[in-house]
């Protein structure tokens, strides 16, 4: 199982000097910490999660997105309400499991769904052609979005590492 930091720090509880640099430059945070250990419990009774891997956690104000590496999002989802159970036992929060990707339109469709997708375009912005994502959203379903708001913008820039702006038409 690949974590977002050290299976041996999380198990002691205690970072070495290599995960307490990252922790120190926010790369990881206490909830990183937390999920590890759920994930390590989880993966003692589910073996297929043995051999995953997570990439990043990312936190919003309503919700916690967990990016998995391809083929793992759906061993997750396996696990179903046990792994969420034992989640919702360290954060009341709703978890989103989002397969890690570097094409924009996938990563819109995971995160938001594909039937509330209106469209997107790539914006190439002066003077060195900088992009960005403009995101069209069915607006009557906007309280469908488990993440709105400024929290769609910041995962997107968090993951793709360019800005995004979401509209609802």
């Amino acid at each position: 199982m690949k974590l977002t930091l050290d299976r041996m720090c999380i198990q002691a509880g205690k970072l070495c000097a290599s995960c307490e640099e990252l922790y120190q430059q926010e790369l990881i945070s206490d909830i990183d910490i937390d999920v590890g250990k759920v994930l390590m419990k989880v993966a003692k009774s589910q073996k297929f999660l043995s051999n995953i891997s997570i990439y990043n956690i990312i936190e919003t104000e309503s919700t916690i997105i967990i990016i998995t590496a391809p083929g793992d999002k759906e061993k997750l989802d396996r696990a179903g309400s046990f792994l969420l159970n034992n989640l919702a036992e360290i954060d009341k929060r709703d978890f989103i499991f989002l397969v890690k990707t570097k094409n924009p339109n996938k990563f819109i469709e995971g995160l938001i769904g594909s039937e509330l997708l209106v469209g997107t375009s790539t914006v190439f912005l002066p003077p060195f052609s900088d992009k960005e994502l403009k995101v069209q959203v069915k607006k009557d379903n906007k309280n469908k979005l488990k993440i709105v708001g400024k929290d769609l913008s910041k995962v997107t820039k968090a993951l793709l590492g360019i800005n995004a702006h979401y509209a609802f038409v």
